[in-house]
């Protein structure tokens, strides 16, 4: 019983500090929580039904193309449960000509810190992330329309 009441007042501590937090420190907290939301599930219900259930929403595909830099930086660890096409089928695309002629090839990003990158006829490459890897140029609405389809966040 005793647990109990130390916990319940530890909880009530915890909220009342919520107004006097720093931007940082709600940010920790959040990530800590959403973390430990997670590891519940997976511990609960197992990971196939997890991967199930984040397979059948557009949560992560969403994400990829909405949200902050560092959550659209994801877009290529978040593939694996959406319907983007995998840098191997890009590439056969462009191979085919399926694509537009402007769009050279897909990379897939190989060292640490490397996005996923795109390139084009005219030497630039657009990252994952929507910033330029090198050069610049105007994306065309085939390319924004295929980019786009398959988790790439456009260039602001």
């Amino acid at each position: 019983m005793q647990r109990r009441t130390d916990m319940a007042l530890s909880a009530e501590n915890f909220i009342s500090r919520i107004p006097d937090m720093s931007a940082a420190e709600m940010g920790y907290y959040y990530g800590y929580a959403g973390e430990k939301a997670v590891e519940a599930v997976l511990l609960s219900k197992g990971t196939s039904v997890a991967l199930n259930g984040l397979r059948g929403t557009t949560l992560v595909t969403s994400a990829v193309n909405v949200g902050p830099q560092e959550i659209k930086s994801l877009g290529a660890a978040a593939r694996g449960f959406s319907n983007f096409k995998s840098i191997n089928q890009l590439n056969k695309l462009v191979q085919t000509g399926k694509l537009p002629k402007s769009i050279t090839r897909f990379d897939k990003g190989k060292i640490f810190g490397e996005l996923d990158h795109v390139h084009f006829n005219n030497g630039a490459a657009l990252n994952i992330n929507g910033t330029w890897k090198h050069g610049s140029k105007i994306l065309t609405n085939a390319e924004i329309k295929i980019l786009t389809q398959n988790g790439w966040a456009l260039p602001k």
